[in-house]
């Protein structure tokens, strides 16, 4: 998201695989690569931070549609991620949850 003249639903696609991927195998990554992890998360929380109020007035993947749908009844697709993954990352979930997936679950002993 940092790559100069990228467009904004580009960087904001990138991003989504970003979280989509934290998201599934945030503890994994975080245990083996902290430095790592911590390093995206912050890239992620900057790109957030300079999204702003006026995000819908850009490019994005998901904006509110139909005649009938009002602005604030549809959430973005980043919007919804970033708000998972950050309460995934906050020591009360430990990139644990009982409601999401997780394949990294499947190999361990």
């Amino acid at each position: 998201t940092a790559e100069p003249g990228v467009l904004p639903a580009r960087a904001e696609w990138f991003a989504c695989v970003v979280l989509d991927s934290l998201a599934l195998g945030g503890e994994v990554f975080t245990r083996d690569a902290p430095e790592r992890s911590a390093a995206l998360l912050g890239a992620v929380r900057a790109y957030a931070a300079t999204r702003g109020a006026d995000a819908l007035s850009a490019p994005a993947l998901l904006l509110p549609y139909g005649g009938a749908t009002r602005p604030g009844e549809v959430t973005e697709h980043f919007d919804a991620l970033f708000a998972l993954v950050e309460a995934l990352s906050s020591d009360s979930y430990h990139w644990r949850s009982s409601l999401l997936l997780a394949p990294s679950r499947s190999f361990a002993s």
